[in-house]
């Protein structure tokens, strides 16, 4: 009987604790993607470019890194955050590991809303939290 009622007064107060957790991993997946992006435009000598999904798919687009000149992969949105928007509407990655610039602002729980920003001296990202 304690045991339900333990359970029963600690597992509401977690809940909130679980939801900020999974949305903090799926920022930093999404951060990480962008990372990887930047170290493979090294590691190819390519030009990568980066736009969102025409298509209203919750992911990114890549594109540059294939022998095709229209071929694309995809970066999907981990559960948890979803796309905002993409400023510009297109960054690049360079071979010297700059970029373009950009930020991603994902939406998070209830209506929370983050930045992701790509540095264009760097092209590293990092989350600023938008509140």
């Amino acid at each position: 009987m304690m045991m339900a009622l333990a359970t029963a007064l600690v597992l509401p107060n977690l809940n909130p604790a679980l939801q900020g957790t999974r949305r903090e991993a799926a920022l930093k997946k999404t951060v990480a993607a962008l990372d990887d992006v930047r170290r493979r435009a090294v590691t190819s000598g390519r030009i990568l470019t980066v736009t969102m999904d025409e298509e209203g798919e919750n992911r990114l687009l890549v594109a540059g890194g294939g022998e095709e000149e229209d071929s694309f992969e995809a970066i999907d949105i981990p559960d948890g955050a979803e796309i905002v928007e993409l400023v510009p509407d297109e960054a690049r990655y360079y071979p010297q590991g700059h970029s373009s610039g950009l930020v991603l602002t994902v939406k998070t729980g209830r209506e929370r809303l983050h930045r992701i920003e790509v540095g264009s001296f760097t092209g590293l990202a990092r989350i600023e939290d938008g509140g």
